[in-house]
């Protein structure tokens, strides 16, 4: 069995920033615009899905 508990090296490039992470700042800086964007608005202004905005929104962002 195996002996350490540390990640063993993976193959590939190593991940550091995500689409989360990126999209996250868009959807912020839309937000200091207008705070009572919808996420219909944030679809259409940015390409971002209605799903992912509302996930980026609550779970990324903290908002309700």
């Amino acid at each position: 069995g195996r002996t350490s508990i540390e990640d063993d090296p993976r193959a590939g490039r190593p991940s550091t920033v995500t689409a989360d992470d990126t999209n996250a700042s868009i959807i912020a800086t839309l937000l200091d615009e207008d705070r009572r964007i919808t996420v219909r608005e944030i679809e259409a202004e940015t390409g971002i899905s209605k799903t992912s905005a509302h996930r980026i929104l609550t779970q990324v962002l903290g908002k309700r």
